[in-house]
This record gives structure tokens, C-alpha cells and sequence, in this order.
């Protein structure tokens, strides 16, 4: 339990502080305690050019979210990176969309198979579809590339 660790900030992943843990008093009798990490993954979309942002474009795409781990994941949400204004995200296949802009505002994904939202089995036996929306208003940043990038979050068991 004593050693060294690194804390990641939830919000900016290039933010972290380092701490020190050391026991300072046991129990005399066996005890358990556990620590439940939280994991943090950002995928960095493709950018639109100056070109396609001068003409404007709207573009749907799904990405299929699977837990290849061998632990079941639950509470798994997404969210959208501030400096993204153009995009939106849908969990329910495109019926509805929404701009999470930090993990207290993200969305639980909806996973296949009737299980809780946000719940993904290990090994990948269930999934979840997560639908972006990328709206760019013609003429919107003519000289430089619209940042595009999703963040996703997840608790373990």
C-alpha cells in the first residue's frame, strides 16, 4: 500500500499530481479495504480542414464501444472536449442528441442485451453504440482546423 502514485485530473488528462502514501496505523486483525479505479480515454476525431469548414458539412458517424477486458465496467459515459463546439453525441441510435461538456455532464451509454445503462460485460459480450454528430456552420473557422475529440470514462468492479 506505501509507495509512490500519479493522479490524473478528470477533465485535462495532461494534468496530474503525484502523491506519497505510507500506512501510518494497521489494525491488529486481518481487514480488506478496496480501492476502485477509474479509467479515462480520449479519442481525438478526425479534424475538418479550413476547405471543408468554409463549405459547411454535416457528418454522422457510430463507433461500437466494447469492454475487451476481463472485468465488467460499469457507469460508462462520454462526453465531449470543451474546445469542440461542433459536435454532438447520441446513445439511443440518433433519436436524440446532447453536448456533454465535462464528465459531470456526461451520458451513460445504453448497452445491447437489456442491462443497466452504462453496464458492459467482460470479454466484449455486450456493446454500446455511440452516434457523433459533427455540425460545421459554413464559413466557421476559415483558417484552421475545427478540433474534434471524444472523451470516455468508466468505473470498474
Amino acid at each position: 500500500m506505501d509507495g509512490d502514485y500519479l493522479l490524473e485530473d478528470g477533465e485535462d488528462p495532461g494534468k496530474f499530481i503525484q502523491i506519497r502514501v505510507r500506512a501510518a496505523y494497521l489494525r491488529p486483525q486481518p481487514a480488506e479495504a478496496g480501492v476502485y479505479l477509474q479509467a479515462h480515454r480520449a479519442w481525438d476525431l478526425k479534424d475538418i480542414t479550413a476547405a471543408e469548414a468554409s463549405a459547411g458539412a454535416m457528418v454522422e458517424q457510430d463507433y461500437v464501444v466494447e469492454n475487451h477486458s476481463g472485468n465488467v465496467v460499469y457507469n460508462t459515459r462520454a462526453w465531449i472536449d470543451r474546445a469542440a463546439p461542433y459536435l454532438t453525441i447520441s446513445v439511443n441510435g440518433g433519436g436524440s442528441y446532447s453536448q456533454p461538456k465535462s464528465e459531470a455532464e456526461a451520458v451513460l451509454l445504453a448497452p445491447g442485451g437489456g442491462l443497466p445503462p452504462g453496464y458492459l460485460l467482460a470479454g466484449a459480450a455486450n456493446n454500446a453504440l455511440l452516434r457523433i454528430r459533427r455540425t460545421i456552420p459554413a464559413g466557421t473557422k476559415p483558417a484552421g482546423m475545427v478540433p474534434a475529440l471524444l472523451h470516455l470514462a468508466f468505473d470498474g468492479v
